[in-house]
């Protein structure tokens, strides 16, 4: 024969030449497949995802480690899971499974003391859990990628993660992969340093139990009839859609959900006519929050446009009336440059010697908001949630976090005086907590917005003098409009 015919490979051959190169792909199912994919495209150093149940996340997220240790000689991977007793399962169950198909050649060592898989070629995988602070284990040296697994539910995450693992990645150009279901508590570390945040840019990566194709229909409706109530159970939403379920109890903005967030965070084109709102919450040692919004009679839709945000030493009546002003110069403006005058301002009436000098030295007149029947307050700012009635600026991230976040301090004895509990800060402090404070100004603000009014001239699209819509915008010649435009600057 003039060629040599090549010598088909064996599977075991195959599969022996890609441990070898440390391509362990061919195990993955369909949504360890799109995690990995998912990963390898995301630019961040540190990579929050969402992964329910039944999608192999730990079987993954160990698989990733291998496949880093074996491409590359004295790879350091530093592995934290919630607790000891999980480590111990995971060791016990998943390995196995993992190194059933591993040549002799590259199977690693495990050492029981120090709790390191050690490979043939120098690299290791160092586990802990994170009770008890195990995680001061994996102090020290240079890592190539972290893996915290079940994120959601490590103890002192935050110390964890900043102390302990990132200075690690420093000199290696390591990542940080923190996968878990949702936490239970809404403000455990890895919620609001991590999930918020990225919900709040829109980049968290999330995968459920559809996500993994390899589970029949059929199997994933049983699952569902586990749980009372099927797919409305809250335990299988979050365990199975990862949703991010709040105590209806406790919350008190309940129909602020992730759905509802989608449908109201965003832009609004602003009406022709407009009544222009402003709403305070003041506080000096706590959050000082200023909304700047409109109502949309045609629509009746209130829109939030932006929020002025201060506290401490900054926090004087001259900076906060200089700041007020600059808002409402910049937001109240129609399509021909004029700025309005808001119709209200409102504030609440804690603090009566600072309205007053902002009315008399500032010539800002706010008045001061009833603050009664806060809980049928609250309730109408759930139906304007639950109706879409309302609209939200991305920019508003304090006022967005505070609706999602904020809950019922609980009570004692037979007292009915509910507070709102203190919110952590998140976003590396960016976004603040407080005391919910951007919820209450929006309390005042929906409580006094005067919905009745009709903002729009009796001769509005009738071609009166007084009109001015876009019907008759879109007739004026547009060398002229420009024109009009230069002539007040508008360009």
């Amino acid at each position: 024969m003039g060629t040599k015919q090549k010598k088909k490979m064996s599977k075991k051959q195959i599969v022996a030449e890609l441990w070898k190169r440390g391509d362990l792909t061919y195990k993955f199912n369909p949504a360890q497949a799109k995690m990995h994919e998912a990963f390898e495209k995301d630019p961040r150093i540190i990579v929050p995802i969402l992964a329910s149940r039944r999608t192999g996340k730990t079987f993954y997220l160990l698989l990733r480690s291998f496949m880093t240790c074996i491409a590359k000689n004295r790879a350091v991977v530093k592995f934290l899971q919630p607790t000891q007793k999980e480590l111990k399962k995971t060791i016990r169950q998943i390995m196995p499974t993992i190194l059933e198909d591993c040549p002799d050649a590259l199977k690693p060592e495990w050492r029981e003391n120090d709790k390191i898989y050690l490979f043939p070629n120098g690299s290791e995988i160092q586990l802990a859990g994170s009770d008890g602070k195990q995680y001061e284990n994996l102090r020290g040296g240079a890592a190539d990628l972290c893996i915290v697994d079940e994120a959601g539910f490590c103890a002192d995450l935050e110390d964890a993660i900043f102390s302990v693992l990132e200075p690690t990645t420093a000199t290696t150009d390591g990542r940080l992969f923190l996968a878990s279901t949702p936490s239970k508590e809404p403000t455990h570390d890895f919620m609001r340093l991590f999930v918020e945040p990225a919900l709040e840019e829109d980049n968290l990566l999330i995968f459920t139990i559809h996500d993994n194709t390899m589970i029949t229909e059929e199997r994933k409706e049983r699952i569902k009839l586990n749980y009372p109530g099927g797919e409305n159970n809250p335990k299988y939403r979050r365990e199975y859609l990862c949703e991010i379920i709040r105590d209806e109890e406790s919350v008190v903005i309940p129909s602020f959900t992730e759905e509802a967030r989608h449908a109201i965070v965003g832009t609004h084109e602003k009406p022709v006519f407009c009544d222009y709102y402003v709403s305070g919450d003041v506080g000096f040692r706590d959050l000082t929050v200023i909304l700047f919004g409109y109502y949309d009679y045609l629509n009746a839709t209130i829109v939030i446009e932006d929020e002025l945000v201060m506290n401490g030493p900054t926090m004087t009546t001259e900076k906060l009336a200089q700041e007020i002003k600059k808002f409402e110069d910049r937001l109240f403006v129609d399509e021909l440059g004029d700025i309005h005058e808001p119709y209200r301002r409102v504030m609440d009436n804690n603090n009566l010697i600072l309205i007053n000098d902002l009315i008399r030295l500032h010539k800002l007149n706010f008045m001061a908001t009833a603050k009664d029947n806060k809980d049928a307050q609250i309730n109408e700012v759930n139906m304007y949630v639950d109706t879409r009635r309302i609209k939200i600026n991305p920019r508003c991230k304090h006022l967005i976090y505070h609706m999602r976040a904020a809950s019922w301090t609980k009570t004692s004895g037979n007292t009915k005086i509910r507070k709102f509990k203190h919110l952590p800060n998140i976003d590396n402090d960016t976004i603040k907590g407080g005391h919910a404070d951007a919820l209450d100004a929006l309390i005042y603000l929906i409580r006094n917005i005067i919905t009745s009014h009709n903002p729009y001239p009796s001769t509005y699209g009738r071609g009166g003098p007084d009109t001015f819509n876009r019907d008759v915008k879109q007739e004026l010649d547009s060398d002229l409009l420009n024109s009009i435009k230069q002539i007040l600057n508008l360009n």
